[in-house]
């Protein structure tokens, strides 16, 4: 656990950065792993489903950018999707599901293991699966294939849950809150799946994993429907802080609160505000796993707190360590 710190870190007088990705996502990503890792407690499954993200008819003569081609077969043709159960709970009827979305040239199953997703969700305590499902693999690509098409979330959803229920790991399963999580170009496709994607009322947190590349108007209208938490952090000299101003902005403009904050690993206090902008001094993909910020996350989370009802947050008292800000 940790507190988040107030400090004015973003300009809201800044204009819309020219989005890009950062070339650290092409050079300096994790090593893929040898073996897909299980968390040292808990269960884990693979399914592969039909309304998976792909494959997809957009890509289904692949996708090129620059020079680089990126076919079909190796790259847009992998249905599968984790569940991990954490330890200690045997789920029945409904159920909260969190889910983790890679970003650009990666995996699922690199995600996994370079971020310790297993064991982070495992040691936050949150009873709830977490649910992985593979996007563009090893891919400079955002698209977010069948996840992007009108409803494409809710049917996805309702087949993983069938499937969960056919197999006896959740029996009679059904929706209950949903948690969208993603790392660097993972953008597009949550910002698809709040805008068309279905279950609008059960989706009730959004983190950002240095991942506002673009979509601010999407994650904006969100913020301002009041259903839920959301947390949008950006690295150290990443893009993404400009396009974060630009999203404050968007919400000042509204009337809207939010929290603007530092990353101090060494407090204790939890975060405990609707709308948060962090500051990391980590890297691209320290932001997820340095502090184990996805624990610190889900243990803060609507999911984990006495109280928490189906319509949203408990209404708890906003920690020291942060301040609110109308700007």
């Amino acid at each position: 656990m940790k507190r988040w710190i107030p400090v004015a870190v973003f300009s809201l007088l800044a204009v819309l950065a020219l989005v890009r990705q950062p070339a650290n996502i092409l050079a300096g990503r994790p090593a893929p792993p040898k073996d897909l890792p299980g968390a040292k407690e808990g269960r884990s499954y693979v399914f592969n489903l039909p309304s998976a993200p792909f494959p997809h008819e957009a890509r289904e003569d692949g996708y090129s950018l620059d020079d680089a081609v990126f076919n079909r077969d190796d790259h847009y043709d992998d249905s599968s999707v984790s569940v991990f159960v954490p330890p200690g709970w045997s789920p029945r009827g409904r159920v909260n599901l969190v889910f983790f979305f890679h970003g650009w040239m990666s995996s699922r199953e690199e995600a996994i293991s370079g971020f310790d997703l297993f064991d982070q969700f495992s040691q936050s305590g949150v009873k709830a699966l977490l649910v992985v499902p593979e996007t563009a693999v090893h891919a400079p690509d955002s698209f977010g294939g069948k996840f992007e098409d009108q409803g494409g979330f809710a049917r996805f959803v309702a087949d993983l849950l069938h499937a969960l229920d056919q197999d006896g790991i959740v029996p009679q399963a059904r929706a209950g809150s949903i948690a969208l999580a993603g790392h660097s170009g993972a953008y597009r496709v949550i910002a698809s799946i709040l805008r068309r994607g279905g279950l609008s009322a059960n989706i009730r947190e959004v983190w950002l994993f240095d991942a506002l590349y673009a979509r601010e108007a999407a994650f904006a209208d969100w913020i301002a429907s009041g259903k839920g938490r959301f947390i949008c952090v950006s690295s150290k000299d990443s893009d993404t802080s400009d396009n974060a101003a630009s999203l404050a902005t968007l919400l000042h403009e509204r009337g809207i609160d939010f929290t603007e904050a530092v990353d101090d690993p060494e407090d204790g206090d939890a975060i405990d505000a609707r709308t948060v902008f962090l500051a990391s001094e980590s890297d691209h993909y320290g932001v997820v796993r340095d502090h184990s910020e996805f624990r610190t996350f889900l243990e803060t989370s609507s999911f984990a707190r006495t109280g928490a009802t189906a319509g949203g947050m408990s209404k708890t008292a906003v920690s020291a360590g942060l301040r609110h800000g109308r700007r």
